[in-house]
């Protein structure tokens, strides 16, 4: 009887053994095949997003082209005028001087009326460009953040190539840079929560500060630390 004991306690222990051995090995197969936290903020570098962003060269080549079709009618203007100037300095009938002087202030008008036509034309093609590339990039980096599960991500100003890495002109601009720039963020703005937060704690006379049905304020903001 003691020996029938002895054998049902040996396989029982061996049994909680077994037991307690095969949790422990699913736990550390599951540890193991367990995927890693990916990190669901994200950053890129802005300057090489830009400089390898081929549409927006092509828009920056159009403009630097219509800027050179400018330049060569004005240059050829000028050309005109510098003849008439020379024309004027050599001649001695007044009528034929009075003439020269006409021609010559003709030409300069047509001048400041290229440059002004230039200018507007240029603006508003780099300003164009300037949204539309810009409307690009914030929608492809919404994309690329929906898809990888990002919560909020950051354009850095950087070099762009590496032997631009140790130049004083990226140097200036990552000194000059307030901060990385949101492109992309998901419920983390608490932008109007601030605004009804001050307005409610310091609201001006006689105005009523607008509220946000979907936005809560914080009911007792700290107070300002003197």
């Amino acid at each position: 009887m003691n020996k029938l004991l002895v054998s049902l306690s040996a396989m029982v222990t061996l049994g909680l053994v077994a037991y307690w051995v095969s949790v422990i090995a699913a736990q550390q197969a599951v540890a193991v095949q367990a995927p890693p936290q990916r990190s669901k903020i994200a950053v890129f570098n802005i300057a090489k997003v830009l400089r390898n962003y081929h549409k927006a060269n092509f828009a920056g080549q159009e403009i630097q082209k219509k800027r050179q079709e400018y330049i060569v009618v004005v240059n050829s203007k000028r050309t005109e005028l510098a003849d008439k100037q020379k024309a004027l300095s050599t001649a001695t009938d007044p009528a034929v001087r009075d003439k020269i002087q006409k021609e010559a202030l003709e030409i300069q008008r047509k001048i400041e009326d290229i440059d002004r036509e230039a200018q507007k034309t240029l603006s508003q093609m780099s300003n164009d460009t300037i949204v539309r590339v810009y409307a690009d990039i914030k929608g492809v980096v919404e994309a690329v953040a929906v898809a990888n599960g990002f919560e909020l991500v950051f354009a850095y100003p950087d070099a762009s190539l590496p032997t631009e890495e140790n130049t004083p002109a990226v140097a200036q601009l990552k000194l000059q840079t307030p901060a990385a720039m949101p492109f992309y963020h998901r419920h983390m703005d608490v932008t109007e929560v601030v605004i009804q937060t001050l307005n409610a704690k310091f609201p001006a006379p006689q105005v009523t500060a607008p509220t946000d049905p979907n936005v809560v304020p914080v009911s007792n903001p700290p107070a300002n630390p003197k």
